[in-house]
């Protein structure tokens, strides 16, 4: 135990140990919710590519003409190019699967040609000047 008096668990679920970001617009959820919703988006951290975080954003959208409507954006910071992804839906966990989906897509296609890539490094080209070996002796 610190000095601040929180106890800190030996063996912390896999999701703590991650920077995921989880904000809401227009309404609030439980913490239990919130931690279910946690380690669905931890999910994405299996990839080989390096993620720094994800952050996600959920808008409930409400309107006295329509239904009530959930948009989820969920944005991976990696090591290049950050991946976004977004859906919509009338129900907030299918709204989240689909995002979820879209993400894990891109991150899986990103992984693939980063795989074969290194598996397959374009040819380069050495100047008729510089010796291919050298005789040592």
């Amino acid at each position: 135990m610190g000095s601040s008096g929180m106890i800190i668990p030996l063996n912390p679920p896999e999701f703590m140990k991650h920077d995921i970001t989880i904000t809401t617009l227009n309404f609030e959820i439980h913490e239990p919710f919130r931690e279910e919703l946690t380690a669905m988006i931890a999910k994405l951290f299996r990839h080989r590519e390096k993620i720094a975080r994800v952050r996600t954003t959920i808008e409930g959208n409400y309107s006295s003409h329509t239904a009530i409507s959930y948009c989820v954006r969920i944005d991976v910071s990696t090591a290049g190019p950050e991946i976004f992804a977004s859906a919509r839906g009338e129900h907030l966990l299918p709204a989240l699967r689909g995002a979820l989906e879209i993400a894990e897509r891109r991150l899986t296609e990103r992984t693939r040609l980063h795989e074969e890539e290194r598996r397959h490094p374009h040819a380069a080209e050495i100047g008729h000047d510089v010796p291919k070996t050298v005789d040592l002796l």
